[in-house]
């Protein structure tokens, strides 16, 4: 008997943190309001006010035409990334590419700060930037980076809507 009221209150509290989670996301995040690119650009001027100087290498191509639900994963994630690396690293530089090829788009963000992908904990912050992935079909992956941490996020690619 106890048990069973111990797995249903496991499974409610389980069920509540995910709401609380994907409202939390949706609050972090806002929708973009223009192209990609200029959102982008905005992303950039936003964080060097942090300290965060931040290139951006971009395939224009695919940028100007990128589906709405694709663009908003990619300022989501970025967002997250970058902000993980002023918090937590206190990275000074980072990179942010989004690059098509073939059937396939990636978003990859990699800092010089001195975060590892070993000592990470996923919190909302990582657990957010991999349901966004998924959201799209694809996935995030965490890895290191020569002096920093790398996050990356592959996706098949769709044309616009």
């Amino acid at each position: 008997m106890i048990d069973d009221q111990v797995d249903r209150l496991s499974s409610l509290l389980d069920e509540l943190s995910q709401r609380a989670h994907v409202m939390l996301d949706q609050l972090r995040a806002p929708a973009a309001h223009g192209p990609l690119k200029d959102e982008l650009l905005l992303v950039q001027r936003d964080f060097k006010g942090l300290g965060l100087s931040v290139d951006l290498l971009l395939d224009e191509g695919w940028v100007a035409q990128a589906p709405a639900a694709d663009s908003h994963v990619v300022l989501s994630v970025a967002r997250e990334a970058l902000t993980n690396a002023v918090r937590h690293a206190r990275a000074s530089e980072a990179t942010v590419s989004v690059q098509a090829h073939g059937d396939e788009v990636s978003l990859l963000i990699v800092d010089n700060g001195g975060g590892r992908s070993t000592t990470l904990r996923e919190g909302h912050g990582v657990r957010g930037m991999r349901e966004r992935a998924q959201q799209l079909g694809g996935a995030l992956e965490l890895g290191e980076a020569e002096t920093g941490l790398r996050v990356a996020v592959t996706w098949p690619r769709r044309e616009r809507a």
